[in-house]
């Protein structure tokens, strides 16, 4: 089963804090054949030394040391000298059980497919439980409005892809994009995949309370630039169907809202021109809730942003500041 080598991506910068943790979950992992590229951002901590040492200690591990260009960037200086038949990507901050990558490239072997996921994301939010384990294939228009939904975790973690599929339809990260660069990647090789499998297995553990987080530290731009990448989603549609369409509204409501929760949760002034846009737009995009396929709490989430969309972040903001402030994991 291991005569596959498979890449591994880390864009990495100004994580020192907890890179070892996360270099560790993947030098150990149970999957041996293994490229292991770490690319060093511009680094100003100690975050780029570390990458080195560990270099020293394993022979799988690459390091691309690159002038700050951000994490779409990086992420294609990684797809550059990739050389695995298949690729999958971890953030920095995070780290992984230690079946992550076996885990995922099995369920690309038995389902014959190019592309596998797990929904097995968890973090300061949801600890990980024992919950039951199971996998399906969905077709690649399904899984399309599935992350548009949010059914399908956004990012590029916990997700493996064909080198050969990505070098047929020269998949890269847009590098104009930010903050939702993983979003846009992966709408645009699902829409070109006939079928995508998925499990359920907790394989990745995402870390909310990361001061440099866009999650936990707010800033203006980046959420603009996360507003035009889902622009340049509906732009880049290769599937236009009714379904597609009202899930990317569903997927601009739940970034305006999002970003109006992150900006009040974060200290920024109600009254501010960002804040009054979100607010307009949370309100008024709210009635896609009810075009698409969500569960009964998010309608009565999108039932309330449109009465007030404030009332949900002042109930809510006592729990955050609580998982904020939590010691480290």
């Amino acid at each position: 089963m291991e005569n596959k080598k498979i890449s591994i991506i880390v864009p990495i910068y100004n994580v020192e804090k907890y890179l070892e943790q996360c270099l560790k979950s993947i030098c150990n992992q149970d999957y041996k054949n293994l490229e292991i590229i770490l690319v060093d951002d511009g680094s100003s901590d100690k975050s780029g030394s570390i990458c080195d040492i560990y270099a020293e200690k394993d022979h799988r591990i690459k390091v691309i040391h690159k002038k700050n260009m951000g994490v779409s960037a990086a992420r294609n200086s990684g797809l550059d000298i990739a050389t695995g038949e298949y690729v999958c990507f971890a953030d920095p901050d995070d780290y992984l059980e230690i079946d992550y990558i076996s885990y995922l490239y099995n369920l690309i072997v038995e389902n014959n497919c190019d592309i596998s996921i797990s929904k097995g994301v968890y973090d300061n939010y949801s600890k990980k439980t024992d919950r039951v384990d199971y996998s399906f294939v969905e077709t690649g228009e399904n899984a399309t409005i599935d992350i548009l939904l949010y059914k399908i975790h956004i990012g590029v973690y916990c997700k493996m892809f064909s080198m050969n599929f990505l070098r047929k339809y020269n998949v890269r990260f847009n590098e104009a994009i930010r903050m939702g660069e993983g979003f846009n990647f992966n709408t645009f090789c699902f829409q070109r995949i006939n079928k995508v499998a998925i499990g359920n297995k907790q394989i990745y553990f995402y870390r909310q309370n990361n001061i440099s987080s866009a999650t936990t530290n707010f800033n203006e731009e980046r959420w603009e630039n996360g507003f035009f990448a889902i622009d340049e989603i509906e732009r880049n549609l290769v599937i236009k169907s009714k379904k597609i369409i009202n899930a990317i509204n569903y997927a601009r409501w739940h970034t305006y809202y999002d970003a109006l929760f992150n900006g009040i949760i974060m200290g920024k002034e109600n009254n501010s021109m960002f804040i009054k846009k979100c607010k307009k737009e949370a309100k008024r995009g709210a009635k896609y809730a009810f075009k698409v396929n969500v569960s009964y709490k998010e309608k009565i989430k999108a039932m309330i942003i449109r009465i007030n969309p404030l009332i949900l972040v002042k109930h809510n903001r006592k729990k955050i500041y609580k998982i904020l402030n939590e010691d480290d994991n």
